[in-house]
């Protein structure tokens, strides 16, 4: 049956749609027509026009579904609480809402972030408590969370899934942003890079996203997802700015 993709114009959502058409799964993408699609042409994708702020595009997208992958959100560093609030907050309401109509439905994974643990010092397993540091994208994504759970709660199949630092082609993040900055020497270190930096390829949560959508036992429960490694973000730093040809970063706050 077919399986509904929010955000696949985005990093992750673009990568999860390409990889579920190479396995030869019936996709439909929800997407705004000024979006980006070109990373998915010539695949095999059935595009439903609509948005998050609307609900009824969302139910027309979402019929006849087996599985809705919610990766779409606002995820930018900078913006005002009203953009957080519209694509996290009410956004993750309309989804929850609509999904819970889809008679055909087995399971809703929703893409939530470690961000909302609130960046604790030390390593942390998803018993950790969910805390408000107070910046919009962490205080939307825990709204978000607190909505899914509610619906959980009420007979909805869901999973969700908490990626820490997703890296790789198309990563605006952690890998278009960085590599701009090496590229004009004004990459800055905190505390020297010493921190660890939870790195996650994409193609490997990916591969979480699908497996949780399928995996019985994963009904109703949280995953952090990040790849085994300890490396910090000076030597993710250091690397890229090998592979540019650039001298490593020395500026440190």
């Amino acid at each position: 049956m077919t399986s509904l993709i929010t955000g696949a114009s985005g990093f992750l959502g673009g990568r999860l749609t390409q990889i579920l058409v190479e396995q030869g799964e019936p996709v439909r993408i929800l997407a705004r027509r000024h979006s980006g699609l070109r990373h998915l042409e010539n695949l095999a994708v059935e595009i439903a026009w609509g948005s998050l702020e609307d609900i009824e595009s969302i139910r027309r997208a979402a019929a006849g579904c087996s599985v809705i992958y919610h990766c779409a959100g606002a995820a930018t560093d900078w913006a005002d609480w009203a953009m957080y609030h519209t694509a996290n907050v009410v956004g993750v309401q309309n989804i929850v809402d609509t999904a819970a109509r889809v008679e055909t439905l087995e399971r809703l994974v929703h893409i939530s972030t470690s961000d909302v643990y609130g960046y604790p010092v030390r390593a942390c397993d998803e018993t950790h408590l969910l805390t408000d540091v107070g910046l919009p994208y962490n205080r939307s994504k825990i709204m978000g969370e607190r909505i899914v759970w509610e619906a959980s709660r009420g007979g909805l199949p869901v999973t969700i899934l908490r990626p820490a630092s997703i890296y790789g082609p198309r990563s605006k993040e952690f890998v278009f942003a960085i590599a701009a900055l090496i590229m004009k020497s004004q990459m800055i270190l905190a505390n020297g890079g010493r921190a660890h930096a939870g790195l996650v390829y994409v193609d490997n949560a990916v591969g979480c996203i699908i497996r949780a959508a399928h995996t019985p036992h994963a009904l109703g429960q949280v995953y952090n997802v990040r790849d085994e490694g300890d490396e910090t973000w000076r030597q993710y730093v250091d690397t890229l700015a090998k592979m540019l040809g650039k001298p490593a970063p020395r500026l440190s706050l």
